[in-house]
Protein backbone atom coordinates (compact mmCIF):
# COMPACT_ATOMS: atom_id res chain seq x y z
CA UNK A 1 0.00 0.00 0.00
CA UNK A 2 1.30 3.36 -1.11
CA UNK A 3 -0.54 6.64 1.13
CA UNK A 4 1.34 9.76 0.32
CA UNK A 5 2.68 11.90 -2.45
CA UNK A 6 4.92 10.17 -4.88
CA UNK A 7 7.78 13.10 -5.85
CA UNK A 8 8.35 14.21 -9.90
CA UNK A 9 10.04 11.50 -11.88
CA UNK A 10 9.90 8.74 -9.11
CA UNK A 11 7.86 5.49 -10.53
CA UNK A 12 6.17 3.26 -7.70
CA UNK A 13 6.14 -0.37 -8.76
CA UNK A 14 2.47 -1.42 -7.65
CA UNK A 15 1.17 -5.19 -7.96
CA UNK A 16 -1.97 -5.39 -6.30
CA UNK A 17 -2.92 -3.22 -3.23
CA UNK A 18 -4.37 -0.16 -2.69
CA UNK A 19 -2.80 3.63 -3.53
CA UNK A 20 -4.28 6.81 -1.85
CA UNK A 21 -2.97 9.88 -2.19
CA UNK A 22 -1.30 12.41 -4.82
CA UNK A 23 0.66 11.31 -7.51
CA UNK A 24 2.83 14.32 -8.75
CA UNK A 25 4.09 14.28 -12.09
CA UNK A 26 3.16 14.55 -15.51
CA UNK A 27 2.03 11.22 -17.18
CA UNK A 28 0.47 8.25 -15.32
CA UNK A 29 0.36 4.83 -17.40
CA UNK A 30 -1.98 1.32 -15.45
CA UNK A 31 -0.99 -1.87 -16.90
CA UNK A 32 1.51 -0.74 -19.36
CA UNK A 33 4.07 2.22 -20.69
CA UNK A 34 3.53 6.17 -20.05
CA UNK A 35 2.12 7.51 -23.46
CA UNK A 36 3.68 10.59 -24.39
CA UNK A 37 1.18 14.03 -24.60
CA UNK A 38 -1.43 11.28 -22.04
CA UNK A 39 -1.86 12.11 -18.55
CA UNK A 40 -3.67 9.09 -17.85
CA UNK A 41 -3.11 5.95 -20.08
CA UNK A 42 -4.89 2.51 -19.11
CA UNK A 43 -4.26 -0.88 -20.99
CA UNK A 44 -5.77 -4.50 -21.51
CA UNK A 45 -5.20 -7.06 -22.98
CA UNK A 46 -8.47 -8.33 -22.85
CA UNK A 47 -12.45 -7.47 -23.09
CA UNK A 48 -12.60 -6.15 -19.03
CA UNK A 49 -11.06 -2.74 -20.05
CA UNK A 50 -13.06 -0.93 -17.28
CA UNK A 51 -13.14 2.10 -15.66
CA UNK A 52 -15.52 1.74 -12.56
CA UNK A 53 -17.04 4.36 -10.09
CA UNK A 54 -18.82 2.99 -6.82
CA UNK A 55 -20.86 4.50 -4.49
CA UNK A 56 -24.53 5.79 -3.87
CA UNK A 57 -24.38 9.39 -5.17
CA UNK A 58 -23.49 11.41 -8.34
CA UNK A 59 -20.27 10.02 -10.36
CA UNK A 60 -19.59 13.00 -12.63
CA UNK A 61 -16.20 13.56 -15.31
CA UNK A 62 -15.54 17.09 -15.32
CA UNK A 63 -13.63 19.13 -17.79
CA UNK A 64 -12.93 23.06 -16.20
CA UNK A 65 -11.80 24.06 -19.81
CA UNK A 66 -13.00 26.72 -22.60
CA UNK A 67 -11.93 24.16 -25.32
CA UNK A 68 -13.15 20.75 -25.97
CA UNK A 69 -13.38 17.54 -24.10
CA UNK A 70 -13.25 14.65 -26.63
CA UNK A 71 -14.29 11.43 -25.74
CA UNK A 72 -13.97 9.44 -28.97
CA UNK A 73 -13.12 5.93 -30.17
CA UNK A 74 -9.92 6.17 -32.11
CA UNK A 75 -9.50 2.97 -34.53
CA UNK A 76 -12.75 0.73 -35.91
CA UNK A 77 -14.26 0.25 -32.24
CA UNK A 78 -17.87 1.85 -31.03
CA UNK A 79 -18.86 4.16 -28.40
CA UNK A 80 -21.81 3.26 -26.49
CA UNK A 81 -23.23 5.01 -23.45
CA UNK A 82 -25.63 3.03 -21.74
CA UNK A 83 -27.48 2.81 -18.35
CA UNK A 84 -29.18 0.21 -16.63
CA UNK A 85 -32.90 0.83 -15.86
CA UNK A 86 -32.43 4.20 -15.62
CA UNK A 87 -32.30 7.64 -18.34
CA UNK A 88 -29.52 8.70 -20.86
CA UNK A 89 -29.37 12.14 -20.87
CA UNK A 90 -27.20 13.97 -23.31
CA UNK A 91 -27.50 18.21 -21.88
CA UNK A 92 -25.47 20.72 -22.94
CA UNK A 93 -25.72 25.09 -22.47
CA UNK A 94 -25.74 25.23 -26.13
CA UNK A 95 -26.96 22.79 -29.02
CA UNK A 96 -25.54 19.30 -29.50
CA UNK A 97 -24.30 18.54 -32.69
CA UNK A 98 -23.88 14.80 -34.43
CA UNK A 99 -21.55 13.97 -36.99
CA UNK A 100 -22.32 10.85 -39.34
CA UNK A 101 -26.01 8.86 -39.53
CA UNK A 102 -27.71 8.84 -36.28
CA UNK A 103 -30.26 5.48 -35.23
CA UNK A 104 -32.86 5.33 -32.61
CA UNK A 105 -34.53 1.76 -31.17
CA UNK A 106 -31.74 -0.34 -33.30
CA UNK A 107 -27.96 -1.66 -33.44
CA UNK A 108 -27.57 -1.82 -36.46
CA UNK A 109 -26.04 1.04 -38.57
CA UNK A 110 -28.16 3.38 -39.85
CA UNK A 111 -28.67 3.60 -43.39
CA UNK A 112 -29.77 7.31 -43.57
CA UNK A 113 -28.99 10.89 -41.19
CA UNK A 114 -31.37 9.27 -38.91
CA UNK A 115 -33.38 6.27 -38.68
CA UNK A 116 -36.30 5.56 -36.16
CA UNK A 117 -37.44 1.85 -35.24
CA UNK A 118 -40.43 0.85 -33.71
CA UNK A 119 -40.84 -1.89 -31.55
CA UNK A 120 -42.01 -5.54 -33.49
CA UNK A 121 -45.81 -4.95 -32.08
CA UNK A 122 -46.23 -0.93 -32.43
CA UNK A 123 -45.54 1.81 -34.30
CA UNK A 124 -42.43 3.97 -35.06
CA UNK A 125 -43.30 7.19 -33.44
CA UNK A 126 -41.22 10.69 -33.84
CA UNK A 127 -43.23 12.62 -31.11
CA UNK A 128 -42.62 16.86 -31.29
CA UNK A 129 -43.61 18.55 -28.40
CA UNK A 130 -43.92 22.40 -27.84
CA UNK A 131 -43.80 24.15 -24.42
CA UNK A 132 -46.22 26.91 -25.86
CA UNK A 133 -50.23 26.30 -25.22
CA UNK A 134 -50.61 29.11 -28.11
CA UNK A 135 -48.20 28.29 -30.52
CA UNK A 136 -47.49 24.49 -31.51
CA UNK A 137 -44.88 21.96 -33.22
CA UNK A 138 -43.48 22.46 -36.55
CA UNK A 139 -41.18 20.23 -38.46
CA UNK A 140 -39.23 22.42 -41.50
CA UNK A 141 -37.77 21.12 -44.63
CA UNK A 142 -35.17 23.01 -46.87
CA UNK A 143 -31.89 23.10 -47.90
CA UNK A 144 -28.40 24.88 -47.29
CA UNK A 145 -29.67 28.25 -49.21
CA UNK A 146 -33.96 28.07 -47.42
CA UNK A 147 -33.82 26.02 -44.51
CA UNK A 148 -37.89 26.25 -43.93
CA UNK A 149 -38.56 26.05 -47.53
CA UNK A 150 -41.55 23.53 -46.45
CA UNK A 151 -43.02 22.67 -43.17
CA UNK A 152 -45.59 21.25 -41.26
CA UNK A 153 -46.82 23.11 -38.44
CA UNK A 154 -49.91 21.73 -36.11
CA UNK A 155 -50.84 24.66 -33.90
CA UNK A 156 -51.37 24.10 -30.12
CA UNK A 157 -54.85 23.90 -28.42
CA UNK A 158 -54.85 27.53 -26.98
CA UNK A 159 -53.19 28.94 -30.47
CA UNK A 160 -57.10 29.73 -31.46
CA UNK A 161 -56.61 27.88 -34.70
CA UNK A 162 -59.09 25.39 -34.34
CA UNK A 163 -56.73 22.44 -33.87
CA UNK A 164 -55.58 23.59 -38.03
CA UNK A 165 -52.53 21.69 -39.16
CA UNK A 166 -51.20 24.04 -41.71
CA UNK A 167 -49.07 22.46 -44.86
CA UNK A 168 -46.30 24.83 -46.65
CA UNK A 169 -44.19 23.64 -50.09
CA UNK A 170 -42.01 25.93 -51.89
CA UNK A 171 -42.41 28.82 -48.68
CA UNK A 172 -46.17 29.16 -49.65
CA UNK A 173 -49.20 27.95 -47.54
CA UNK A 174 -50.86 25.04 -49.57
CA UNK A 175 -52.65 23.11 -47.74
CA UNK A 176 -54.77 23.03 -44.28
CA UNK A 177 -56.50 20.55 -42.23
CA UNK A 178 -58.61 21.62 -39.47
CA UNK A 179 -61.88 19.65 -38.02
CA UNK A 180 -62.17 16.87 -40.54
CA UNK A 181 -61.92 19.72 -43.34
CA UNK A 182 -59.28 20.13 -45.95
CA UNK A 183 -58.66 23.45 -47.14
CA UNK A 184 -56.31 24.17 -50.42
CA UNK A 185 -54.75 27.31 -50.58
CA UNK A 186 -57.06 28.68 -47.97
CA UNK A 187 -56.50 28.47 -44.44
Amino acid sequence: NFIGTLPTGQFLPLTGGTLTGDLVGTNVAIGGAIVANRKLAIYNTNADNELQFIGTDFTNIYSETDSTMAVEVIGDGALKLATKGGNLTIATGGGAAFTGNVSINTTTAPAKNLVVEGETDGYATIRVLSNSLTRGAEIEFGDSNDADYGSITQFASGAGEGARMKFKAGGTETMNLRGGNVGIGTN
